[in-house]
């Protein structure tokens, strides 16, 4: 486990010098596959996501206010 990925994974890092040296050998050994945390990925989360997801949806399609909208103001 490498426990230093924040500003890692999810962002274009191409040509940029690596200032991690653990991680500039990680990324050098062919044996090694680094992905991103999936601690999220369990079924009850995953559940949760989909609930979530089918409620705000459907308040959507309602015409109402979900629970979890986001509001922006300019």
């Amino acid at each position: 486990m490498y426990e230093r990925e924040k500003g890692i994974f999810f962002n274009d890092l191409s040509g940029a010098a690596l200032e991690d040296a653990t991680l500039s050998r990680l990324l050098g050994m062919p044996q090694v596959l680094l992905t991103p945390h999936q601690g999220f990925a369990t079924e009850k989360a995953l559940t949760e996501i989909a609930q979530t997801t089918y409620h705000s949806l459907q308040s959507w399609h309602e015409g109402k206010t979900g629970p979890h909208e986001l509001h922006y103001s300019h």
